[in-house]
């Protein structure tokens, strides 16, 4: 859980400052995580670096220079963890942003939970 953090926070840092790509260790998670968000269209793409443990995240910008997501809240800290359930997710839906929650099943946003009926630890709120 606290990968995803540190990674979530890396990827917000770096648009903030306009970087076009930002390198990210290579992990099974972040590899799950950085899929799904380049599915949503979060991010440009992203693949490994040959010879080193390393992902190379290509971020996504609009034609006016804006980053694709504009905030990004940790749900998730050592300590104090918000859990979802399917009911409550149901009530989440109407909202403009994109949950992202951990569950059995992997990383998925709130909509696929929705979907297959699961509920799960939050891990972060996305505008």
């Amino acid at each position: 859980m606290q990968s995803s953090s540190k990674l979530l926070i890396s990827l917000k840092n770096a648009a903030n400052v306009r970087r076009k790509y930002i390198f990210l260790p290579k992990t099974h998670y972040s590899v799950n995580l950085l899929t799904l968000l380049c599915r949503e269209g979060f991010i440009a793409g992203f693949k490994e670096t040959p010879g080193i443990n390393l992902l190379k995240v290509r971020l996504k910008y609009s034609s006016t220079g804006i980053s694709c997501f504009s905030n990004i809240q940790i749900l998730y800290k050592s300590g104090k963890t918000l859990y979802f359930s399917y009911n409550s997710l149901c009530k989440l839906a109407s909202g403009t942003g994109l949950y992202l929650v951990n569950t059995k099943e992997g990383v998925l946003t709130n909509q696929e939970c929705i979907r297959k009926k699961l509920g799960g630890v939050g891990l972060c709120y996305i505008t």
